[in-house]
């Protein structure tokens, strides 16, 4: 009996154990693939937080795999939120990268499925992002659609959502140009939830649709009201540094956000002043008492500060000194801002005494005002004080490292003292804060030029180049590089004076360069043409007369060179140079030269019992006079000239005592540093 019951008891009792068992093991089967899965889902989140997109995506792909072959292995199993959150990161994966079909594929199949998913706010998410994707291929009208489907699924209570893809439908009109509408859907969302920027969008609306100006101020104030919402607990009132280390982040974000609806209120405060009345002092009355009234005191001051600039670009200074004595008791800073730039005024009209005033008032009240700093350098370099402005010009580069007026002055001031390594420094220096500025590329090849650095300058000019390839000067100033590195290789230098040639016809340098090349290379039919030109750009260059008739005797055409040495002689009867040639020519021709040899013999004479000779008489040009780093021009007349030898080197700048060479119409081109040249 005891066998059977051991035997009758032992077979169910093992059998409903080992059933038992069986199905814990598939539980937790199932327990642990949905924790691998959601570990992989976790990391790719992370992943695409860190915008490592690709990692992030094979780490999704490899969680849908994983979820795919369990599900056909076992189709009774569903878990919908896990496979809505792969579904749905790998969407938002595919729309960072960029590959906006795929994003919207999956999130159409996401929407598709829709009745598979707990319905909530994420689902209705995904027609947003749909949304969004069309919005990104302006394709504004099927973005409206999809936002509005989102919008109208939506519960009333979830204000903010309706708030934002209400701005989304505004901005997307915006585009469409539709303003009326982009104004009502501000409205709503500014209804929905008082945000800043919205009320500035709204605003910006109501001034293209309308210029109603009661509606207008409305759109205002409401902006004012939303902005001032929560001050006193925001209010950044702390005294001293231990206060400033007692705020914590939460706090840190309210003052920065503050601080960005300030600049947004001043930036549409300034834009009202065009629109609010035809008269803008009107205008700044009326937004000056809006933000009285709502107590926005830091804005107030700055449309003061704009009052004042008003009247000081109307040249009205005494208005101006006027509303900068109100500030006297409100803020030292916007007094040395206003000091500053009627200190400005005055050194542009040139009363350097009242701008010295006027700058030393704005250094009393913010010492360490680099603009003021700059302009008090301007001052002394304009009464050619070297040296103190040149320190001032450091400060202010100590103040603010990255002042661009400062390093460009400075550069300036160096050019100035011919210390021309520390002004390549300074424009270096600026070429780092401000690449690729055409002002500073010129800048840099000058130096460069200066001090003898070829293949720099030939850099920086062809970068500059790529900037304004029809600028003639500065063709001709490579090719001049070009030719002082090597006077045989034509094929580098030839090709830049002709351009120059192409754009500037009448440059009298380039003429002569030309001509001088052509000459040298016993090419006279192109160089007759542009010394010929020269002559008409500028009829008293003796330089080009001469060339010009020595052109017509090199290809035996003595007659004509008669013509032009004997007109060149009627014009300068005093010129040795001259006479020296037509008694050659009147020889080659038989013609009678007695009279001019006998003057000739006059001269020299004369010569010998006066100071050296040094130049043609009435020559338009005075050569021999040093120019542009110890260079010299030369001259047929001069006794150190070379005959039919280029020295090109004479021809590196325009002719400033010429009417008829016109400079460049580049700003920066010019080749003397003068005051006017300085950034205030």
């Amino acid at each position: 009996y005891s066998k059977t019951i051991g035997k009758s008891n032992k077979g169910p009792q093992n059998s409903m154990f080992f059933q038992k068992k069986e199905i814990l093991s598939k539980e937790q089967m199932i327990k642990e693939l949905e924790k691998t899965i959601s570990k992989l889902l976790d990391e790719s989140i992370l992943l695409k937080c860190r915008g490592d997109l690709y990692p992030a995506k094979e780490k999704c792909l490899k969680a849908m795999e994983n979820l795919i072959d369990f599900r056909r292995k076992n189709p009774e199993y569903f878990n919908s939120e896990l496979e809505f959150g792969i579904k749905l990161n790998l969407g938002l994966i595919y729309q960072h990268m960029d590959n906006l079909e795929e994003a919207k594929s999956i999130y159409q199949e996401i929407l598709k499925n829709e009745s598979h998913y707990i319905p909530g706010i994420q689902v209705v998410r995904v027609r947003v992002n749909i949304g969004n994707i069309h919005f990104k291929n302006e394709n504004y009208r099927e973005a409206i659609k999809e936002y509005q489907k989102a919008y109208d699924k939506i519960s009333k209570e979830n204000k903010d959502l309706k708030a934002s893809i209400s701005r989304n439908i505004g901005l997307a009109q915006i585009r469409l140009s539709n303003f009326d509408e982009a104004v009502d859907c501000y409205n709503t969302a500014v209804q929905l939830s008082p945000e800043v920027k919205t009320a500035m969008n709204l605003l910006l609306c109501q001034l293209t649709t309308d210029n109603n100006r009661d509606q207008i101020m409305k759109v205002y104030n409401m902006l004012l009201d939303i902005s001032t919402y929560g001050e006193k607990e925001v209010e950044p009132s702390y005294s001293n540094e231990e206060s400033k280390t007692d705020i914590d982040s939460l706090k840190e974000y309210q003052i920065l956000k503050k601080k960005e609806n300030n600049n947004i209120i001043t930036t549409i405060s300034l834009i009202l002043t065009n629109y609010l009345d035809k008269e803008p002092m009107r205008a700044y009355e009326a937004i000056i008492d809006a933000l009285k009234k709502n107590g926005v005191k830091e804005i107030v001051s700055e449309m003061e500060m704009a009052k004042a600039m008003y009247f000081l670009k109307k040249r009205d200074v005494e208005k101006t000194i006027k509303i900068m004595k109100s500030f006297e008791n409100k803020d030292k800073k916007l007094i040395s801002r206003v000091s500053n730039n009627v200190s400005f005024i005055y050194f542009i009209e040139g009363d350097m005494t009242q701008a010295e005033n006027y700058v030393n008032i704005a250094l009393e009240n913010e010492r360490y005002n680099h603009k003021a700093l700059v302009n008090k350098g301007n001052i002394y370099f304009y009464k050619e004080d070297y040296v103190r402005a040149k320190d001032f010009y450091l400060e202010a580069i100590g103040v603010q490292s990255d002042c661009v007026e400062a390093i460009y002055n400075l550069g300036m001031i160096n050019e100035r003292m011919e210390a021309f390594y520390e002004a390549l420094q300074a424009y270096d220096k600026l070429n780092t804060v401000l690449p690729n500025i055409p002002e500073v590329l010129y800048k840099l090849g000058r130096m460069n030029e200066r001090v003898k650095d070829y293949d720099n300058a030939i850099k920086y000019y062809n970068i500059l180049l790529g900037q304004i390839p029809t600028d003639p000067v500065l063709l001709s100033s490579i090719g001049n590089l070009y030719y002082s590195i090597n006077p045989k290789d034509e094929s580098n230098f030839m090709h830049y004076f002709e351009e120059s040639y192409r754009f500037y016809p009448s440059n009298f340098d380039n003429l002569i360069v030309l001509g001088f090349l052509y000459f040298r290379d016993e090419i006279y039919e192109k160089a007759i043409k542009f010394f010929e030109l020269a002559c008409k750009v500028q009829p008293n260059a003796f330089i080009a007369e001469i060339q010009y008739g020595k052109c017509y005797q090199k290809l035996g055409n003595n007659r004509e060179s008669f013509k032009v040495f004997r007109r060149i002689h009627n014009k300068y009867p005093d010129n040795k140079e001259a006479l020296t040639y037509l008694i050659a020519v009147c020889r080659d021709l038989n013609l009678p030269y007695e009279e001019y040899y006998q003057k000739l013999n006059r001269f020299e004479r004369e010569s010998m019992l006066a100071e050296p000779y040094m130049g043609a008489v009435g020559g338009g040009v005075e050569y021999g006079q040093p120019v542009d780093g110890g260079r010299q021009f030369g001259s047929a007349s001069n006794p150190g000239y070379k005959g039919e030898e280029v020295n090109y080197a004479l021809f590196s700048k325009h002719n400033q005592s010429s009417t008829a060479s016109k400079p460049t119409t580049s700003s920066f081109m010019k080749f003397q540093t003068s005051a006017d040249e300085l950034l205030p």
